[in-house]
């Protein structure tokens, strides 16, 4: 390769990384796909249009599309785009033929299309099957299933351990879930620490200790909060509020969830689903200080976002649960 295809196939990495970097800690999109845009002229310079390089551009660029209609509220306009993805599929090769499957079935469970999202995995993978069962049943909160499937050993890393030790706290096994982090070391990664922090104060909530649980869950918000990937930070986010709730701090909890309501232009990796749970959690808390008007405003969001869901997506449950769908126009 030439010296000057090498510098613009260096300075396309280099424009992906600042995409992925600016929607995923900033949020900002519109950043994003300028660097994304920028990307794919050097890459065209560079004389690697159609392969491996190339791909990876394209599931970006595919991400970020994805990722604005969602934020746009425009559902219609969303699904139309996945199942195009999913008429295309068997067409493409290289990465982009396993990377858009993941991409497509990710985004069709957050809107709780569940059986599309399944059907489209056995045809086109996407996942390894582990990972497909897990992901399904944490969207689906069957924490029978995932008591079931849930390794109970330590991970070959303390990022694997602290995330299994999590896994399952959240089904309510607390003895098990603390003996893994008795195998961590000292010295964690953020996310780990994070993680651990999670655990220890779930189960201090689930003791009764909400005091004792303010203290680590507000660790765990803080180490969660950078990372790239915010699925724990809304859980540690969802039980610090629980915890100041019980304490009789209701203001104090809506304020935590209202950061994390903040969050939602960085979820381009996912977790929407859980961006949810802390909009109902907000509604819940509105509705306590008598903030009844903007709690309605959160549940009329939801039900948009649950146009398409399947009838046992838990968002929608829980909204079926509260009141009839807003009256439409």
């Amino acid at each position: 390769m030439e010296n000057a295809e090498i510098h613009h196939r260096n300075n396309a990495a280099r424009q992906r990384l600042a995409a992925w970097f600016v929607v995923r800690y900033e949020g900002n999109v519109a950043a994003a796909r300028r660097y994304v845009d920028r990307a794919f002229e050097l890459t065209e310079l560079a004389g690697l249009t159609g392969g491996p390089f190339y791909q990876l551009g394209e599931a970006l660029r595919e991400s970020l599309a994805t990722h604005e209609l969602w934020l746009a509220g425009d559902l219609d306009g969303l699904v139309k785009r996945l199942h195009e993805n999913v008429e295309r599929t068997p067409s493409l090769t290289g990465y982009i033929r396993e990377a858009l499957p993941s991409i497509t079935t990710m985004h069709m469970v957050d809107l709780g299309m569940f059986r599309r999202a399944t059907e489209v995995v056995e045809l086109y993978g996407g996942w390894s099957p582990e990972g497909w069962e897990r992901f399904l049943s944490l969207r689906r909160q069957d924490s029978e299933r995932l008591r079931e499937t849930l390794p109970r050993e330590a991970g070959d890393d303390p990022e694997t351990t602290a995330a299994r030790a999590l896994d399952l706290v959240n089904v309510d096994l607390l003895e098990e879930a603390e003996l893994l982090l008795e195998s961590l070391p000292e010295a964690l990664s953020p996310g780990a620490r994070g993680n651990a922090a999670l655990v220890q104060g779930t189960a201090e909530l689930a003791r009764g200790r909400p005091r004792q649980a303010v203290s680590l869950l507000s660790e765990a918000l803080n180490s969660l909060m950078t990372q790239d990937y915010l699925a724990t930070y809304f859980m540690a986010a969802l039980r610090l509020a629980k915890a100041w709730q019980e304490i009789g701090y209701p203001e104090r909890a809506a304020l935590v969830l209202e950061d994390a309501s903040r969050q939602r232009d960085r979820l381009i990796r996912g977790a929407r689903f859980y961006w949810m749970l802390v909009e109902l959690g907000r509604a819940n808390i509105y509705r306590e200080l008598g903030r009844t008007e903007e709690a309605a405003e959160i549940e009329a969001r939801l039900w948009l976002l649950c146009s398409y869901a399947d009838p046992d997506f838990p968002i929608l449950r829980e909204l079926e649960r509260r009141q009839d769908p807003p009256p439409l126009g």
